[in-house]
């Protein structure tokens, strides 16, 4: 496998394990970046899980609330796609399909998608499981 350095930006700089500064910046203005809370945060999960299935050619996810609050989502995508454990910086960077972006890509509640990094920095606790 080659160097994380060499490998193309399509969504997150792979040369970036952690951006403080970025989560940093999002916990600063919840209202900016979650508008409407717990609700907008499950949005940028499915919108992650539903570009999943996109490069698969179909699938499913599902939204749990537990009675401790805690709310879980389970999708059926592909994984680790080459078999190799992988420190992704899906949850920890920006993701550069939605930064500064004049027009921006709307979720079902009507406000910007602004990536899985959103969710890292607003949650108490998140849980991201690889198959």
């Amino acid at each position: 496998m080659s160097s994380r350095h060499t490998w193309t930006t399509t969504t997150h700089d792979w040369s970036v394990d952690v951006d403080l500064d970025h989560l940093s910046h999002i916990r600063s203005r919840p209202g900016e970046y979650a508008p409407g809370g717990v609700l907008h945060l499950v949005l940028e999960v499915l919108a992650y899980a539903a570009d999943e299935a996109e490069h698969q050619g179909g699938g499913h996810a599902t939204v749990t609330v537990h009675s401790d609050g805690t709310i879980e989502v389970s999708d059926t995508g592909r994984g680790l796609d080459n078999g190799v454990a992988v420190r992704k910086p899906v949850v920890s960077t920006k993701d550069v399909r939605f930064v500064d972006e004049l027009q921006p890509v709307l979720l079902d509640d009507g406000h910007a998608r602004r990536g899985m990094s959103t969710v890292a920095a607003l949650s108490e606790m998140l849980e991201h499981t690889n198959r």
